[in-house]
C-alpha cells in the first residue's frame, strides 16, 4: 500500500469511527433499554469455515436493500468485553442439550444489537445507515459446532455453508498469515475450552496421527462440519448449502435459500455469484470469474496432500467429500 492509499484508508476509518459514535452508539444504547426478546425476523446468520465462502455468501445477502453485516462476533483474537466474559474458545463446541446460561445471554445481547463494539459494524460502507437497517446479517466463522445448540434456543434464521476440504485447506495454506500457528505447529491439539475437551478425548486416536499442516487443518475441517451435518436437524433448523452447488447452480440455490427465508431475492443478486468476495486472494479472482473455481485446489495441492486430507476427513466420518469436485449431495441436503 502506497502512502496515498494509506492516508485514504486512514481517513475512511476515522470517518467510520465518527459515524459509529454519532449514529450507532445511540442506537445500541436504545436497544439496551429494551427488555423484550430480540426481534429475529429481520436477521440472517451465515456460518462456515474460515476460507469456506462465508464472505461470499454474506455479500450475496448484502444485496438486500438496507442490509447491515455484523462481522465475526466470535473472533476471540480481537475480543470485546461481552465476548471475554463468556470465555469462548476458537471453534467452540456446545453440546445441543447443554445448559450454558452465560452463553445464551451473550447471544441474546448480540442479536438484540446491545453490544457496543466498533469492529462488529466497521465492515459496512455506510455506517450511519445502520440504525435504519432492514436486515442484519451475522457472519460467523469458527462457530459451526454450536449451530445445533444455538438454533434450538433462538430462531436466528441460519444458513450454513460447507465447502470441499481440499479447497478450504488450499486457501488456508495460501492465506497463511491467519493460520501461521497451525502451519508452524501442526501437532498442536485442537483448541481447548469448555466442552471441547470432550471432543478431544473422543477423537484422540485421530488427532494423534496428525503430523503435517494439511492434516491438522483437515482434522479441524472434519470435526467442525461433521457436527452440523450428522445432526438430525441438518437442513431443517438451518439451511444447509453446498459452496459447489451455489457456484454451479446459483439460481436454484439462491431461490431455495431465499424461499426458505421467505424473502424475495434482489434482482441483481444473480450477477454477483461470479464476483470475487472482498476477502478473496487476488490469484483466485480469475478462477472465480472464469468458472474454474471448483477445481483450482488441484493445482495448489500435491497428490500426497490431497490423499492426506481426505484420509483424515474420512476417519472423522466426514466422507461426504472425496477427490471429485462435488460432494455427495444426498449426505448434505435434506432432500
Amino acid at each position: 500500500m502506497n502512502s496515498l492509499s494509506f492516508i485514504r484508508e486512514y481517513l475512511s476509518i476515522q470517518k467510520k469511527h465518527r459515524e459509529y459514535r454519532k449514529y450507532v452508539v445511540p442506537f445500541i444504547e436504545k436497544n439496551k433499554g429494551n427488555v423484550s426478546e430480540p426481534d429475529l425476523s429481520r436477521t440472517i446468520s451465515v456460518f462456515s469455515n474460515p476460507r469456506g465462502g462465508s464472505t461470499w455468501l454474506s455479500d450475496l445477502f448484502s444485496t438486500l436493500p438496507d442490509s447491515t453485516v455484523i462481522w465475526e462476533p466470535m473472533n476471540i483474537q480481537s475480543p470485546y468485553p461481552e465476548l471475554q466474559h463468556v470465555s469462548f474458545c476458537w471453534n467452540q463446541f456446545i453440546p445441543e442439550e447443554e445448559n450454558w446460561p452465560e452463553a445464551e445471554q451473550f447471544f441474546k445481547k448480540l442479536y438484540g444489537k446491545k453490544i457496543e463494539a466498533f469492529r462488529l459494524y466497521a465492515v459496512n460502507k455506510k455506517v450511519k445507515r445502520i440504525p435504519a437497517a432492514n436486515y442484519f446479517i451475522f457472519k460467523f466463522v469458527g462457530a459451526n459446532m454450536f449451530i445445533p445448540w444455538l438454533t434450538k434456543r433462538m430462531n436466528i434464521r441460519p444458513v450454513y455453508m460447507v465447502r470441499h476440504p481440499c479447497a478450504v485447506i488450499a486457501s488456508q495454506l495460501r492465506y497463511r498469515h491467519l493460520f501461521d500457528d497451525v502451519i508452524k505447529n501442526p501437532r498442536n491439539s485442537f483448541p481447548r475450552g469448555r466442552y471441547n475437551d470432550e471432543l478431544l478425548e473422543l477423537y484422540k486416536d485421530i488427532f494423534d496421527k496428525v503430523n503435517t499442516p494439511e492434516e491438522r487443518l483437515a482434522a479441524e475441517w472434519a470435526i467442525t462440519n461433521v457436527i452440523p451435518i450428522a445432526n438430525p436437524a441438518n437442513d431443517l433448523r438451518w439451511i444447509t448449502v453446498s459452496y459447489e452447488r451455489l457456484y454451479k447452480c446459483p439460481e436454484v440455490e439462491i431461490n431455495r435459500m431465499f424461499g426458505r427465508l421467505k424473502i424475495a431475492p434482489p434482482e441483481d443478486i444473480y450477477s454477483l455469484v461470479r464476483k470475487a468476495s472482498s476477502t478473496a486472494i487476488n490469484k483466485s479472482s480469475g478462477s472465480i470469474s472464469s468458472g474454474k473455481q471448483l477445481d483450482s485446489w488441484r493445482n495448489q495441492l500435491s497428490s500426497r496432500q490431497i490423499s492426506s486430507i481426505l484420509s483424515i476427513t474420512k476417519e472423522f466420518g466426514a466422507d461426504f467429500y472425496d477427490d471429485s469436485s462435488d460432494p455427495d449431495y444426498s449426505r448434505i441436503y435434506r432432500c
